[in-house]
């Protein structure tokens, strides 16, 4: 994982779903508010980004082969 405090929530969280569980544990909006450094969204979040970066290159050793990088998936066709 090669991600700083001036990385986007959501470009994290996309492309490595591990993450999730941290985000959600720390209460970090990676959603609506995705768009914002993960510098911002910690100080919103009442966390510093330098806890969070830890527990994100912790969690990335415990990622599985089930976890998709989003951002590389192939789309779903659309119904309809």
């Amino acid at each position: 994982m090669n991600f700083s405090t001036e990385s986007r929530v959501n470009e994290i969280a996309l492309s490595h779903p591990e993450t999730w569980r941290v985000f959600e544990d720390a209460g970090v909006d990676y959603c609506c508010e995705g768009g914002k450094s993960l510098q911002d969204s910690c100080f919103h979040a009442g966390v510093t980004a330098d806890e969070i970066l830890q527990r994100l290159h912790q969690n990335s050793e415990l990622a599985g082969p089930g976890d998709t990088e989003w951002i590389s998936a192939p789309h779903m066709p659309s119904m309809g």
